[in-house]
């Protein structure tokens, strides 16, 4: 790592690659293209960036671009709703065309980056009352029978100092060792993901996605910590959650996938973190032919375990009652192949990083039986990866 850096500066992004052990790191890029608030309006737009995909490449190696969509980017995929301005300060869709890739392992990364940052949080959750409120508007929906679930979030605020963003993902990563880790630097800003769920991975004609929805916190008592797994494995109300996301998706992954090609395996297999527990399951299916990078996004985002079922409406009422732009969080942060294979991850456990600011939302599933201080204290358990 040494002498990559010596040789070519700092990277430009770091992106999760299909090995766990390994990132591939990106310094610098060709092409640039993004997509701000201004042109959420704008139907063409989606076509442009495939065209800039398609141009991409033919003329890459091998991973032809790495970038995000952010949460607020739903206003391409769903035209016909009125969404609020958003208020981000970042763009809605960024993608570039690596100049250099190379594959580093993850511990090189850390130990040559991971160093002591001091982190303090500015901005709580927000209150009890507050969750109470919120939920019981989520719960008349939910009475009226115009959702199932909602997913509800709320932005908290830290203040880092004594390392560099990228100084900082390494630590918060070497903690947490995230699945789907990536960083991308935007001058004004830098992502910092530690996200654990798959959005989806395309390789040849095959797509899976592997929702994640169900969660408990970890022990560092043993006996403890198994009763807690073992309370997720058995949760009548998280199995209820969770199926809900896994039908959402093989519905989603219909709309791509050949007629009767899309499975489940390994349903409700609970999975172990760093920090938490979490109910993950894999379903995958044959991509038909000529399906496009752009109508993969227009068939899935955003996400269904960061939304809600039905999507639509659970957009309508997320864009409702929450009173804050989620940017980059529950986006998606990924890279697209020359071959067109492609993998990206649910931005979840995810920084916006500015001026040694940290904008880190957290939230969760909401249903009937949802019990608001519950669902707060589960919140607060996913901003553990910020205790380093």
């Amino acid at each position: 790592m040494k002498k990559l850096i010596q040789k070519y500066g700092h990277p430009s992004a770091i992106i999760f690659s299909n090995s766990i052990d390994y990132y591939n790191i990106i310094w610098g890029f060709d092409d640039i293209f993004t997509i701000n608030d201004k042109e959420l309006d704008d139907i063409d737009i989606l076509d442009e960036l495939q065209s800039k995909i398609n141009s991409w490449k033919k003329n890459s190696d091998n991973i032809a671009a790495v970038g995000y969509l952010s949460y607020d980017a739903k206003q391409l995929f769903y035209p016909n709703l009125n969404f609020k301005k958003s208020n981000s300060q970042i763009p809605a869709v960024w993608f570039g065309k690596p100049k250099i890739v190379k594959k580093v392992s993850r511990n090189e990364l850390y130990d040559f980056y991971s160093k002591t940052c001091n982190i303090n949080k500015i901005q709580e959750l927000a209150s009890n009352d507050i969750y109470e409120d919120k939920i019981s508007i989520i719960k008349e929906y939910l009475k009226a029978g115009d959702v199932y679930q909602i997913n509800f979030t709320q932005p908290m605020q830290y203040h880092y100092q004594n390392c560099s963003p990228i100084e900082l993902f390494a630590s918060l990563a070497k903690f947490s060792n995230p699945n789907f880790g990536s960083y991308i630097d935007l001058n004004s800003h830098q992502i910092l993901s530690l996200s654990p769920e798959n959005f989806f991975l395309k390789k040849n004609n095959i797509i899976s996605s592997s929702p994640i929805k169900g969660t408990r916190t970890r022990s560092d008592e043993i006996i403890k910590d198994k009763k807690l797994l073992d309370e997720l494995k058995k949760s009548e109300k998280d199995r209820a959650e969770h199926v809900m996301i896994v039908d959402l998706i093989r519905n989603d992954l219909g709309k791509i996938c050949e007629f009767g090609s899309v499975n489940t395996e390994n349903l409700f297999k609970v999975h172990s973190f760093q920090t938490i527990h979490h109910m993950i399951s894999d379903i995958s299916g044959k991509v038909n032919k000529n399906i496009l990078e752009i109508d993969i996004f227009r068939a899935l985002f955003p996400g269904g375990s960061i939304t809600g079922a039905p999507k639509q409406r659970a957009i309508e009422i997320i864009d409702d009652i929450e009173e804050y732009s989620r940017g980059i969080y529950t986006g998606s942060m990924g890279y697209i192949s020359n071959n067109g294979d492609m993998n990206f991850n649910i931005a979840i456990r995810t920084l916006t990083v500015n001026n040694n600011n940290i904008t880190y939302p957290v939230g969760g599933g909401i249903v009937w039986d949802s019990i608001a201080s519950e669902e707060r204290k589960e919140a607060i358990y996913k901003s553990k990866v910020m205790n380093i």
